[in-house]
């Protein structure tokens, strides 16, 4: 979404009927604010009424050259579903060694952990990373981020382990931040550079000299809600672009570089065989 400036169309090889993009022009210089609410209505639309207000009041000005947006909208039933009146309260430990208590939804099947929760289309999986002890998220966290192949390696998921009481809390979270510090400490410094940032290949360069663009902020949310239905999780992100101050010279290449009843990991997984 962005005001009259060569936008490159979509990549073919990047479209598909399940992920399309597409190029709007909006206000930015004549109308800030109405750029802001388009935008917003565009992501609120995407996921469902779940991400609402993404662009925050004062973050789009008559600087901003281009606003780089995406959405995100999942909504999968459990291929078993837990029976709702099994749901019961109990104690869920919190990292700082205190307990709130919370519904938990439980089965009377056999239950195995390590095991491959499906839902009925086959090619989404959410898998629950459970601590050894109360306090072990950090831990767990911290073996995830070093070795990310263990979060779905046949060594790990393979495994059956017996259960005797099998329960899965019940929740809701939502949380909304901006992510330009937390993506600058993972090493993707090069589109927040006034100097190196090139998005050539997203955006024309005018026939008139002008700074290059750059990224000057990111703002992300997402929802998630478990309940005994299946899962309902929404994303949406959006990229701030502004003129940068120095013309563009040679660039420099650059990426990423890796930097139960207790507190637990989640993800949801997307997965073709």
């Amino acid at each position: 979404m962005r005001r009259p400036r060569g936008t490159r169309p979509p990549s073919p090889c990047g479209r598909s009927a399940t992920s399309p993009a597409e190029v709007r022009s909006v206000p930015f210089k004549s109308e800030p604010d109405e750029a802001r609410r388009q935008m917003n209505q565009w992501i609120e639309s995407a996921t469902a009424g779940r991400i609402k207000d993404l662009i925050r009041a004062g973050s789009i000005s008559r600087a901003t050259q281009a606003v780089l947006t995406n959405a995100l909208y999942f909504k999968g039933a459990c291929s078993r579903k837990f029976d709702a009146r099994f749901t019961e309260h109990a104690a869920f430990y919190l990292p700082n060694g205190s307990h709130v208590r919370v519904p938990f939804m439980s089965s009377t099947r056999d239950q195995h952990i390590a095991r491959r929760a499906g839902y009925k289309q086959r090619i989404f999986s959410m898998y629950i990373y459970l601590p050894d002890d109360h306090y072990g998220l950090r831990g767990l966290l911290h073996s995830l981020s070093s070795n990310p192949a263990l979060l779905e390696s046949s060594r790990t998921m393979g495994r059956k382990v017996p259960v005797g009481v099998f329960m899965v809390p019940k929740f809701t979270i939502s949380c909304k931040t901006d992510a330009t510090e937390m993506l600058q400490a993972l090493g993707l410094n090069l589109p927040f550079d006034p100097v190196q940032a090139d998005l050539s290949e997203m955006v024309e360069s005018p026939p008139w000299p002008e700074p290059p663009l750059v990224v000057s902020k990111v703002h992300h949310m997402c929802f998630v809600e478990v309940n005994e239905e299946g899962t309902e999780a929404a994303a949406a992100t959006g990229c701030r672009v502004i003129p940068g101050c120095a013309p563009r010279g040679p660039q420099r290449r650059g990426g990423f570089r890796r930097a139960g009843h207790q507190p637990i990991a989640f993800a949801l997984m997307f997965w073709t065989k």
